[in-house]
């Protein structure tokens, strides 16, 4: 159900401001170091302004990446100027380390959808019967998208 409200979603839920980036490290060695550097980066992104959380993604064989989520575009950016964000990206950038990166940042609309135990408005059990945006609503829109007749729609 449509919403503006996500004071009762999960900590990363509640972000605005999200970092989408990764790297493609440059071989196995790469990887190694990567994994003693990794720790205290994370250390101080979790103990920073801000900081909603992050999830980690990878791609066979040498790229791994990073979601974080933030309260604000400017508590984000702190976190990037920050001296052990600083010391990563000096050891990124030198020969042998990583052969491509990219960084995507990415602000949320302030209107979404929740339901359940994530929902902030109190509307009972209203949310096991949602309207969604993508959901056809006259007869001609389900009879054209092919979802006449189904259960459930109509």
């Amino acid at each position: 159900m449509f919403t503006k409200d996500f004071s009762k979603a999960p900590r990363f839920g509640q972000g605005t401001h999200m970092f989408f980036g990764g790297t493609k490290y440059a071989g196995i060695l790469a990887m190694i170091q990567l994994a003693f550097a990794w720790p205290r980066v994370a250390r101080a992104m979790r103990r920073s302004a801000g900081y909603r959380g992050h999830f980690l993604w990878y791609r066979f064989p040498f790229t791994f990446g990073n979601i974080s989520l933030w309260d604000t575009r400017e508590h984000m950016m702190a976190f990037a100027r920050s001296q052990q964000h600083l010391d990563a990206i000096a050891w990124l950038v030198k020969p042998g380390t990583a052969t491509g990166a990219f960084v995507r940042l990415l602000k949320a609309y302030p209107e979404g959808h929740s339901i359940g135990v994530w929902r902030a408005e109190d509307d009972g059990e209203a949310w096991r019967q949602p309207q969604l945006p993508f959901q056809p609503t006259s007869r001609r829109e389900r009879r054209s998208s092919g979802h006449e007749g189904r259960s459930g729609t109509g």
